[in-house]
Order: C-alpha cells, then sequence, then structure tokens
C-alpha cells in the first residue's frame, strides 16, 4: 500500500474544507497537535487499493465548543464511532446524544451537523462507500456488496458499539500506520482489519437490546422528513430487529397505519404543501418519487377524497 502525501490540518481547516467539497480531505494528516487545541488524522484508503472505505480519520478536541456547518457526505454512509467524552450530533431535526463507546450514522442523503461542547473528546469517522464498482475493485462480490449496503443502510442513527468495536478500530487503525512492512503485507491487514470492523459494528447494531420506541418515533420522523425515500421492508426489519409482522404491529401501534400506508401519507401530505404552493400536478408526482401521474393522482384522492388537481383549485380559491 503506497503511503498518502502528508498534510496538517487544522479544526478550522477542516471546516472550511467541510464547507467546500461536503468532506473532509481525503490526505493522510500528521498524527500531531497542532498550536490550537485539536488533532486530527485523516488516511485516504481509495488512494491506496481500498475505494469501499475511502476515508478512516481520528479526532481528539482538547476544549472547544464546536458548530460545524451542516453537510452530508455523497456517496458514503458514515459511522462515528466516540472514543472518549460526550458529543451531540444534530440531524433531521433531532440531537442526538453520542457517549463513549457508541456510534453515531448518517446516510447519503442525511445533513448533519456537531453541536458539541465539552473538553478532552476522542472520536473517529469511518466512511464505507455506497457505490457498487468501490466494492467490486476493494476485492468483493457482488452479493457481499449487497449484503453490506442492506445491513449498513439498516443501521438505527445510534447505537452502542463497545469495546469489540473500540478494539476493531484501534487495530485498523495500527495496519494503517504499520510501518517497515511490505505494500502487500500492510495493504492485507488493512483490509482485513478494515472488514473485522464493519462486520462486529454492524452485529453491534443489528444485535444490541430490543428496540424501543424512540426508534420507531425516529423511523417515523424520517418518514415525514423525507417522503420521497422509500423504506423497504428489509430495511425497516433490520433497523427495528423484528420480524415482518412484528414491523407491521409496531406501525399500526405508533400512527394506526402499515409501513407502506404511512409513507404514502406522507407523500400525499408533502404533495399538498406542493400545490398548495402552486405546482403543478406532474412535478409534484416526479419529485415524490412516483413513477406516473396516475399512480399519484389515485393515491393522492384516496387520502385525500379528491383529485390533486381539484384539491388544488379550491386551496387556490381559498387563498384568494
Amino acid at each position: 500500500m503506497k503511503k498518502a502525501a502528508r498534510k496538517s490540518f487544522s479544526y478550522w481547516e477542516c471546516l472550511r474544507l467541510v464547507r467546500k467539497n461536503g468532506s473532509f480531505p481525503p490526505l493522510e494528516a500528521s498524527n500531531e497537535f497542532d498550536p490550537r487545541p485539536y488533532q486530527s488524522a485523516i488516511y485516504d484508503l481509495s488512494a491506496n487499493g481500498l475505494p469501499y472505505i475511502p476515508v478512516v480519520s481520528r479526532f481528539s478536541l482538547r476544549e472547544y465548543e464546536v458548530r460545524s456547518p451542516w453537510h452530508r457526505h455523497k456517496d458514503c454512509i458514515e459511522c462515528i464511532f466516540c472514543m472518549r467524552g460526550d458529543m451531540k450530533y444534530e440531524s433531521e431535526g433531532r440531537i442526538f446524544g453520542i457517549r463513549p463507546l457508541s456510534v453515531f450514522v448518517s446516510r447519503p442523503t442525511e445533513l448533519h451537523r456537531q453541536v458539541s461542547d465539552g473538553r478532552e473528546v476522542v472520536y473517529s469517522a469511518i466512511k464505507f462507500s455506497t457505490v457498487r464498482k468501490d466494492w467490486l475493485s476493494s476485492g468483493f462480490s457482488t452479493s457481499e456488496y449487497e449484503w453490506a449496503m442492506k445491513r449498513l443502510k439498516g443501521m438505527p442513527r445510534s447505537f452502542a458499539g463497545g469495546k469489540v468495536v473500540e478494539n476493531d478500530l484501534r487495530e485498523l487503525l495500527n495496519a494503517i500506520q504499520m510501518k517497515g512492512r511490505s505494500v502487500g503485507e500492510r495493504t492485507f491487514r488493512v483490509k482485513v482489519a478494515s472488514s473485522l470492523l464493519l462486520l462486529d459494528m454492524i452485529d453491534a447494531a443489528c444485535n444490541g437490546p430490543p428496540p424501543t420506541k424512540d426508534v420507531v418515533t425516529e423511523i417515523i420522523h424520517e418518514m415525514s422528513v423525507h417522503p420521497e425515500k422509500r423504506f423497504s421492508t428489509d430495511e425497516l426489519v433490520a433497523r427495528l430487529r423484528l420480524s415482518p409482522t412484528g414491523v407491521l404491529n409496531a406501525f399500526k401501534s405508533a400512527t394506526g397505519l402499515s409501513p407502506h400506508a404511512y409513507q404514502l401519507k406522507c407523500c400525499i401530505d408533502r404533495a399538498k404543501e406542493f400545490l398548495g404552493k402552486g405546482e403543478i400536478v406532474e412535478s409534484a408526482a416526479a419529485r415524490l418519487g412516483f413513477a406516473s401521474r396516475q399512480h399519484f393522482s389515485a393515491t393522492f384522492k384516496r387520502f385525500a377524497g379528491m383529485s390533486p388537481r381539484t384539491w388544488r383549485e379550491r386551496h387556490m380559491k381559498t387563498q384568494m
């Protein structure tokens, strides 16, 4: 594995790069403290033959107040693992408190920012690519990629990683920083360590304690915020760690509707917002992911009792 170029970044330089590019710089940063209370080590694995896990980074802040810019990671699922201290992340209108040995997850569509205030925090960020070719070129098969994506996308927004994940992460960082070994051995050790980290993180997310009402509430909130996104049964089963029947019962208990019906209701509620602002029916249908205007109109009538065109005309009249 060839060594990436080294460059030091202060905390605020990193934030400027986040604001500009939507992610931290894919470079290997120095491991020394800069004059400010911030330490960073950012490793670019995509340039070294493992594009499925393009960035692994470690950050240490001694005394800080963080209000990072809103950002998302295109084509990546980011897992933040807290090693020391307490952290907070804001996303989708919620604040997630992340304690030591816990993980915060953000998917490509989810805007988030760090809003922590505290002392002496150490954490790592691991980004997993969602692009198929990145996994294939890293030596994984199509079936392995599909399995990993199903599990990664089904992770809850936060969960307890525990000592196992912490030890895996340390092994990965040690393999990345290994010196005096051949390129082949270093690459092999990094691939094995990153694979173990991925497996144990998935197990921690999927085999943790039974889901609480907060997890169901979290998914319901995501559906209302992103009605254009489709939540498959497999994803809901993975995130709630329930059978399909258990998922159905959990949603009916919370909303009175099945997961599919609740997603459609969220779509129609958002469609009313679009139509109420003068948007045409075809545009609203396309923005919400409906395959055809006919399907959208039939669904709208089912929930609103009238066609979208009629609803739009009546609403516009009441606004005059």
